[in-house]
């Protein structure tokens, strides 16, 4: 059974009484774990995509489901709820607090959710260990960090609240060659547990990491990719030779 479900869902914006459609007709079912690249040239309607799944935008038409619930049928609550509790979302720019420190951008959306500061500093610091972030760092100051050691305190951030789903938005579109590799490794390895869709330019990379890719053109899927099978097939060519 699918984790998320779109079904028919388009997107019309009107600008000067002129209709812009953005999103025609998308169905898609992404299950509750593996990595998800969605692809497509600028104005594709890929961040169009992702707004529909965070509920930071409404379809104009279909349904978007999670856990064969309606998310559109949703009230205001539990579409806060949702965002809070049951999906993370990392930016390009990463959106941290920049006058504070590491531990304390980590557990934010914890405390935000109602949890105690002392629960959420050892919850972030756990996380820290996990991917064994420099403990020199901790306390750091974020303004004082590199663009990939922020952008691993973004995705950390994401993961507090032990959500279902990871939002990703142009995640190493800021980071040099070196530190986008360490993000889609950090991306790829969190996808084992949990649903991780990865909207990018970077379509080498995220060729190389996504399990499928998703293709937009104009508002419309046009192609599915399952590198899998790919990378399967490719295997089976360098044996033979």
């Amino acid at each position: 059974m699918e984790l998320i479900q779109l079904v028919n869902v388009g997107k019309v914006y009107k600008v000067d009484e002129k209709e812009n459609c953005v999103l025609k007709h998308f169905s898609y079912g992404f299950p509750s774990s593996g990595l998800y690249g969605v692809i497509g040239k600028s104005g594709s309607g890929k961040s169009t995509l992702l707004n529909m799944i965070s509920l930071l935008d409404k379809p104009t038409s279909g349904d978007v489901y999670f856990n064969s619930e309606n998310m559109t049928k949703w009230s205001s609550k539990r579409k806060i709820q949702f965002r809070n509790k049951e999906m993370g979302i990392i930016f390009q720019h990463y959106y941290l607090v920049e006058s504070e420190n590491v531990i304390y951008n980590i557990a934010l959306p914890f405390l935000i959710s109602g949890g105690s500061e002392k629960e959420g500093k050892a919850k972030a610091t756990k996380l820290l260990e996990s991917i064994n972030y420099r403990k020199e760092l901790y306390t750091q100051v974020v303004s004082n960090l590199s663009g990939g050691e922020k952008q691993r305190v973004a995705i950390l951030r994401a993961l507090i609240n032990d959500p279902k789903v990871i939002l990703a938005d142009e995640p190493t579109g800021a980071l040099d060659s070196r530190n986008s590799v360490l993000i889609m490794e950090m991306l790829k390895d969190i996808s084992k547990t949990k649903l991780v869709i990865v909207v990018t330019h970077n379509i080498e990379l995220i060729k190389k990491y996504a399990d499928k890719t998703i293709e937009l053109k104009d508002g419309e899927l046009i192609k599915i990719t399952n590198h899998d099978l790919e990378n399967r097939d490719s295997n089976k060519r360098k044996k033979k030779v």
